[in-house]
């Protein structure tokens, strides 16, 4: 178990946003084009449901980096655009976010992004910098501080077991869905130790996740960012029947 203490970022929204602006290129008039045309796709694609007024404010932070106004958690992470690993650890722990806020991404990001960020060019390489900066490739728990008081906030094993195998079997299944979850399997296997809970482990369908992978495998006509996906996970094959066995006995419960 890992205890952090990220009190010293707890500057406010705002101010956060405002200390990461340097990520937005707002000196560079094509990537702003780029970034309203792709804010216009997400307003329309991903957030209909939104008011006008809401969306106005989401658009103001996805292409200027202004935090004007409330943006769920999950979106104010997909806006930011980080650019590499460390830039998306350093977002995360910023004060853009709160022990509880850092719950809900550990727990919900990667399969609720990829939903949100269908379309984006960048989408692939904001989930890469996420499972690299953020997740790494070994569960771990992690408890933040918070006012004296200790918070988990590394997630549940078994819901997010169970969710980020449902958004990688979309993915194997097609090449348009849940892009990038591929960079998340060395965590995805490492944490599958831990997953007890029976409902959930049923719902995972192991045996039937791994057979897609030799199914994919064994067909010559399949995408071939399809056929990578499915090569990796095979090369963890004996890893994650050894980790998913280990609670097996909870399978007859």
């Amino acid at each position: 178990m890992k205890t952090v203490d990220f009190s010293q970022n707890r500057i406010g929204f705002a101010k956060s946003a405002e200390n990461l602006r340097y990520l937005w290129k707002l000196d560079d008039p094509e990537w702003l084009k780029q970034r309203k045309d792709q804010g216009q796709y997400l307003v329309k694609h991903a957030f209909s449901d939104n008011t006008a007024k809401a969306n106005k404010e989401y658009m103001q932070y996805f292409i200027h980096g202004e935090y004007t106004a409330y943006i769920d958690e999950i979106s104010r992470l997909l806006f930011t655009p980080y650019i590499s690993a460390a830039t998306a650890r350093q977002v995360f722990e910023s004060g853009l976010f709160t022990p509880s806020s850092r719950e809900m991404i550990f727990q919900r990001y990667v399969s609720v992004a990829p939903m949100l960020g269908r379309g984006m060019p960048w989408l692939g390489d904001h989930i890469k910098y996420f499972a690299e900066g953020v997740l790494g490739n070994h569960y771990e728990v992690i408890e933040e501080m918070f006012k004296g008081q200790s918070r988990t906030i590394t997630p549940n094993p078994s819901r997010w077991c169970q969710a980020y195998m449902s958004g990688l079997k979309k993915r194997l299944n097609d090449p348009t869905e849940f892009q990038g979850l591929e960079h998340c399997i060395p965590y995805f296997v490492s944490i599958l130790p831990h997953v007890s809970n029976p409902k959930l482990r049923e719902r995972c369908k192991m045996e039937e996740f791994l057979s897609l992978v030799d199914n994919i495998l064994g067909n010559e006509n399949e995408e071939a960012g399809t056929i990578e996906i499915a090569k990796i996970i095979k090369l963890y094959e004996v890893e994650i029947r050894n980790n998913w066995t280990i609670n097996s006995n909870l399978d007859q419960i």
